[in-house]
């Protein structure tokens, strides 16, 4: 933006087969919003449309119905067009897509072609750099195989709960589990179903349980739940 003064930028990120807004730092607070608010699905679905393709691509905005208010904003901070240039890993998978905002319906100049595609590998760099943080972040604090919390995780969720039982004077229980006889699956069946069934037991605990409830795998056949908040002690008799 600094180099090209008449363009307003926005980074738009890939969340599996959505768009979603990463960053606008220029854009008003009502274009940030226009993303989050009840006409969000059908900006993202309208933006997604025009990011399907590995080519820069004009977003029309006038043309697509579903942009609506959000066209209408763009318009009071005087933007009228809008170019998408995509964002994709080294492996050529869609991350996201650099949006240029413009006063006029143009395809972007050529001088500003340089600085697009400098920006496009720095915001390249830096999803990489963040998803790569976010996944090691995530591996140190769950268990691989069933996707829960693990012990680390679990330690921390259980500080929390005793805290907030202190706070609000509530009660919880603490539930430990382990499998029997789970040896004689893994010797008898292969390891493949005992990892099937720590998934399949993991599943239904998931269902047995509340919101408020944690579950953890501690490690090899063992469980643990915390049961936050219970008005009685005996109320975790009655889980699952």
């Amino acid at each position: 933006e600094g180099q090209c003064g008449e363009l307003r930028c926005a980074v738009a990120l890939w969340r599996g087969d959505r768009v979603e807004l990463g960053a606008a730092p220029s854009l008003s607070p009502a274009y940030e919003e226009s993303w989050r608010g009840p006409d969000s699905p059908a900006i993202a679905a309208a933006y997604g449309l025009r990011l399907e393709k590995d080519v820069p691509a004009r977003v029309a905005l006038a043309a697509e119905p579903d942009f609506g208010a959000h066209h209408d904003l763009l318009g009071d901070l005087g933007l009228s067009a809008c170019w998408a240039f995509p964002i994709l890993s080294g492996e050529r998978k869609r991350l996201g897509a650099f949006l240029l905002y413009a006063p006029e319906s143009c395809q972007p100049a050529g001088e500003h072609l340089p600085v697009i595609r400098a920006a496009v590998r720095l915001a390249t760099v830096a999803i990489e750099h963040r998803q790569l943080t976010d996944q090691l972040a995530h591996q140190a604090r769950h268990d691989t195989l069933t996707g829960l919390p693990n012990r680390l995780l679990f330690n921390e969720k259980l500080s929390l709960a005793i805290a907030e039982a202190h706070r609000h004077g509530w009660q919880l229980a603490v539930l430990f589990l382990d499998l029997d006889r789970f040896k004689e699956i893994n010797d008898t069946l292969g390891h493949p179903v005992g990892d099937q069934a720590l998934r399949t037991v993991a599943d239904r605990l998931e269902g047995a349980l509340r919101k408020s409830d944690s579950l953890a795998r501690l490690g090899g056949d063992e469980f643990a739940i915390v049961l936050a908040p219970l008005s009685d002690p005996q109320d975790a008799l009655r889980v699952g």
